[in-house]
């Protein structure tokens, strides 16, 4: 792959996680600052995960049919920014709740469809997807730390117009990313029961989404949280960020853990150390504790992250990986995290902290069939060797 087509897509990858940074940390406390309550600050972001189940495999059937992904994705991403500031509308509960759904309809197709121009690219020109990828994490890491410091010192409010500024230079970067696949390599439409046909896949989602379903807690009530125990917003993008180092290292050696570890053996590993990291999040009160609890957010985010992925990218023909892609945010990112980020809204404002606890029962859950698959895995390569 050329040098100014990597340079784009570590560039993209950067701006988005950016806003990512912003939204993750951010956005709830500037929608509990218009005054919605915690339940409703659940439904809010519950939606922008559920949106993707209807939204993801809608425009990868236009993306394929314009034979365009990136122009597909400039359009999308001018219709998001467009529709994001209509947040200075109002700060009314059914104004915001209108701005907030439409808005995520625009999007949650960006990174699906960066992580499939990615996954293309490393493909066909083989390099090490990891390596671009960490740049998101890089970006997120500054982003945290930074517009923390920032919103401390201007006040919540002023996190409106940091979304805007991300959103109108992601929406700009877009119309100079690489393009994608082109018309014989790209799979006619999406088609739910061609992917649940390919061996494993489904068993595969099944264990990254409770995996990745388990951070609800963490996305949608993790700042409000620590806010609530006296830990300001600097600190608390300090926090943040401190789990992206770890993340970083991870995806930096990514080519390395991929030769020692399978795709499922990296789920079980993530579903393992979400596990332990929700276990004791209630009990962390103060920030030091907390600050060694984020070191697990390399294993269990970044590490299931590339499980998920690396088996499409192994598994998958080349023809569906897109599709495979969006069903993988549809599910894992979208099905499992909205419908625990919206019951998150409720058990958040009935147990506060110790919501957590019910997360790591998702995360056990994950875990659990994840180390299942290993020893299958591990089983039917004896069986094979041992065969005449």
């Amino acid at each position: 792959m050329s040098v100014s087509s990597a340079a784009r897509l570590k560039f993209f990858y950067a701006l988005v996680f950016a806003f990512y940074a912003v939204h993750l940390a951010y956005w709830p406390l500037w929608l509990k600052h218009g005054g919605l309550s915690d339940a409703t600050v659940g439904q809010l972001l519950a939606f922008g995960f559920l949106a993707k189940v209807a939204v993801n495999p809608a425009f990868r059937s236009l993306a394929s049919r314009a034979n365009d992904t990136r122009r597909a994705l400039g359009c999308t991403l001018a219709l998001a920014g467009g529709v994001f500031a209509l947040f200075g509308l109002g700060e009314s509960t059914s104004v915001l709740i209108a701005v907030q759904m439409a808005f995520f309809i625009f999007w949650v197709p960006v990174l699906p469809t960066t992580e499939f121009l990615a996954l293309s690219q490393a493909r066909e020109h083989d390099f090490d997807y990891g390596r671009v990828r960490l740049w998101g994490s890089v970006a997120f890491l500054v982003s945290s730390v930074v517009i923390g410091r920032w919103l401390e010192r201007r006040g919540i409010a002023e996190a409106y117009s940091v979304h805007l500024m991300f959103l109108a230079l992601i929406a700009l970067a877009a119309w100079g990313m690489p393009a994608g696949a082109g018309a014989g390599t790209l799979a006619r439409g999406f088609s739910l029961a061609r992917l649940l046909c390919v061996p494993g896949l489904p068993r595969v989602l099944l264990t990254a989404g409770l995996v990745q379903g388990s951070h609800a807690m963490f996305y949608g009530f993790s700042s409000i949280h620590w806010k609530s125990i006296g830990i300001g917003e600097a600190v608390i993008g300090l926090l943040w960020a401190e789990g992206i180092v770890v993340e970083i290292a991870i995806f930096l050696g990514s080519a390395g853990i991929a030769a020692r570890l399978s795709p499922v053996a990296m789920l079980a590993v993530g579903g393992v150390a979400a596990s332990i990291r929700w276990l004791l999040m209630p009990l962390a009160t103060v920030a030091e504790t907390l600050a060694v609890l984020q070191l697990l957010h390399g294993a269990s985010f970044a590490l299931t992250h590339l499980g998920a992925v690396g088996f499409v990218a192994v598994r998958v023909p080349q023809a569906e990986g897109a599709n495979a892609m969006a069903l993988y945010s549809m599910t894992a990112m979208g099905v499992f995290l909205g419908i625990a980020v919206l019951v998150s809204g409720t058990l958040y404002s009935i147990f506060g902290g110790q919501a957590f606890w019910c997360m790591a029962l998702f995360a056990g859950a994950g875990a659990g069939l994840a180390i299942r698959l290993c020893c299958r895995q591990t089983a039917d390569a004896t069986d094979s060797t041992l065969a005449p």
